[in-house]
């Protein structure tokens, strides 16, 4: 597990270690707070914070008696609520094979009722569905703030804060602070220091003991959470075309020169119509932003309208449209409301028969990517304990385009490490042909089908429709398998799922519930709550079965800095953009879906109508990013 944890905190490390990192101060399990005790904070919105540390615990006997080598993962997962992971071995102690160390894990949350200059209110629990000994509680804080360079701390709670804890923080000097603190059993006490931002050093006496831990915090935003607040001035092109025809051609033109591909241009009468497709950047709304500009730059004077609209495997997603005058104002003055710019579902014949349209630019069928990406993957193997079979190293994906909708797609694994099978050699782990649609400006279709790995073969589609202007999603999935392996015995397999979710635009925020049955027949009910962090996406998930008491885990996909956004010819070679990672506490895995995180809402990503209209304000931040002017 001591792999699995460096892995993942290498990884997001990386990706994210060339920004500048964010603050936090939390305690041996991961919780804010001071050395053992919670606070009233909270990790910041879209924070991330990996710690690690050594002290003597009293989880396992309920006395001092054993060394715990702490690893935990804190999110600051929605606003004013932080989620922790944690990972503890003790390495005085083997477990019930006497295999390796004992090891526990377990998941604990905070939420911050209240918040003023001088007075912080929370509540959390500790051990939420793990596995943790004596690790238990139930517990509300309260902090003040009123005097100058310390924070008072107090609260009571259950089982392992049960009674009353409290503690200090005197910060005399910005790097530094000194602590104290009563956990209801013993006084602890210490110092820590902040040599760099993000980073913090913690040493002490916890349980009457050395003690020692380390964190590093960081934005899970790759870009950060901050919009360019300066005004971006567009101006139009002074060329004089000589017909709708000549200019819609500029246009297109522009934007194949910038590597969007499937490039339609119409203008009629004093509408420009563009409708394109991004494979270059890892962010939707930079490559709409990108578009905009490039579109009222090269229009003239007598365009006072621009609708744009973004495709997906050349399949329509939204569109925008805006009073071009409006939309300059927009981008100049930070902080105006997007008068005169909406965004709505695309709808099918909303070209007057006047339009006069140029020929498609760059059509993408018959192009494609080749993307190397990271591989690393684990189950849990053994019930009750975190013992665990592993997997890492390279894989490629291939991308062929082959028309509106439909790819073909291939993948294969590199495993350099490969304890879940017996496979070290380099395998092709599937082979599919996608297709996606839209039935109507609301209703998705996705599908695909072919082999999935083994022997085996099938199928699977998922249809949703969106309504309340897209903050509602409810719809089906269905999946069919058949395993061909000598001796199979059962070699059918299926899945039939109802589907219901909430959006929330401003948050980027989505909640879904599956019902019915999953893969191998179990049946039963699935949630999941996943939140997007610019291009960082993070799940949880719990779930119920026939075939399993409850049990979840959490899925990530982080984006990698070495994925290539520069302009590109029909094929090119690349990075994969993101690492993907997911964590199950169960050793006999249920709940199971076909092909786990891709459905129609992991697809259209941030190109929903609903999410580009909260945050038209990333258009100016695209235009600054990408020299547009």
């Amino acid at each position: 597990m001591m792999r699995l944890i460096g892995a993942i905190a290498l990884v997001l490390m990386l990706a994210t270690g060339w920004l500048s990192p964010a603050s936090a101060e939390v305690n041996v399990e991961g919780v804010s707070g001071i050395l053992a005790v919670p606070t009233a904070a909270v990790v910041n919105d879209g924070e991330a914070v990996f710690s690690a540390g050594r002290y003597y615990s009293d989880t396992l006997s309920g006395d001092t008696d054993y060394v715990a080598r702490t690893y935990n993962a804190t999110v600051g997962y929605l606003p004013n609520l932080e989620i922790v992971a944690r990972f503890v071995d003790f390495p005085e102690r083997p477990d019930s094979m006497g295999a390796t160390n004992y090891a526990d894990r377990s998941v604990s949350a905070k939420y911050r009722l209240f918040k003023n200059r001088d007075w912080s209110l929370a509540v959390g629990a500790m051990d939420i569905g793990g596995q943790s000994k004596r690790n238990e509680s139930v517990y509300g804080v309260v902090d003040y703030h009123g005097i100058p360079q310390v924070t008072l701390t107090a609260g009571g709670g259950t089982e392992k804060y049960e009674g009353v804890f409290g503690g200090l923080r005197w910060t005399p000097v910005k790097w530094a602070s000194l602590l104290g603190e009563y956990d209801s059993r013993n006084v602890n006490y210490g110092v820590e220091f902040r040599p760099v931002k993000g980073l913090t050093l913690r040493t002490g006496i916890i349980n009457d003991h050395s003690a020692f831990t380390a964190s590093y915090a960081f934005p899970m935003d790759s870009r950060g959470k901050d919009t360019p607040c300066c005004p971006q001035e567009l101006s139009r092109c002074d060329v004089e075309y000589a017909d709708a025809c000549e200019q819609a051609a500029a246009i297109r033109d522009a934007l194949v020169a910038e590597s969007f591909e499937n490039v339609v241009v119409g203008i009629s009468g004093e509408t420009v119509f563009v409708d394109y497709e991004n494979r270059r950047f890892s962010s939707q709304l930079d490559a709409l932003g990108v578009t905009v500009a490039r579109a009222v730059q090269l229009s003239d004077a007598r365009i006072t309208r621009l609708v744009v609209t973004p495709k997906l495997d050349d399949v329509p997603q939204l569109s925008l449209d805006a009073d071009v005058e409006a939309l300059l104002a927009f981008l100049a003055n930070p902080g105006q409301p997007p008068a005169g710019i909406s965004v709505t579902p695309y709808f099918t014949g909303q070209y007057p028969p006047d339009t006069v349209f140029v020929e498609e630019g760059n059509k993408k069928p018959g192009g494609g990517e080749i993307q190397l990406r990271l591989i690393h993957a684990f189950e849990i193997t053994r019930p009750g304990e975190p013992t665990f079979a592993s997997k890492t190293g390279l894989g490629l994906e291939e991308r062929l385009y082959t028309g509106r909708g439909t790819s073909l797609r291939f993948r294969q694994d590199w495993p350099a490490h490969n304890d879940l099978t017996d496979k070290t050699d380099p395998y092709n782990r599937d082979a599919l042909l996608h297709y996606l649609n839209n039935l109507n400006p609301n209703t998705y279709l996705l599908a695909s089908a072919g082999y999935y790995g083994g022997e085996t073969y099938g199928g699977m589609a998922q249809a949703a429709h969106y309504f309340n202007e897209g903050r509602y999603r409810i719809g089906g999935r269905f999946g069919y398998t058949v395993d061909e392996s000598p001796g199979e015995d059962d070699p059918d397999d299926s899945e039939a799922l109802g589907e219901l979710a909430y959006y929330e635009p401003s948050l980027d925020w989505e909640v879904t519930a599956l019902g019915g049955q999953f893969m191998e027949g179990d049946q039963g009910l699935r949630l999941e709550s996943t939140r997007y962090f610019g291009s960082t996406a993070l799940t949880f998930f719990a779930y119920d079965t026939d075939d399993s008491e409850a049990h979840g885990g959490f899925r990530i996909f982080v984006p990698l800095p070495w994925y290539s956004e520069a302009r590109h010819d029909d094929w090119r070679a690349v990075g994969s953009p993101d690492f993907a990672f997911q964590y199950r506490t169960d050793s006999d895995p249920s709940a199971r879906v076909l092909q786990p995180g891709v459905d129609i809402s992991t697809v259209r990503g941030q190109l929903k109508p609903e999410y580009v209209g909260a945050h038209l304000d990333d258009l100016r931040r695209a235009i600054a990013l990408y020299s547009c002017l």
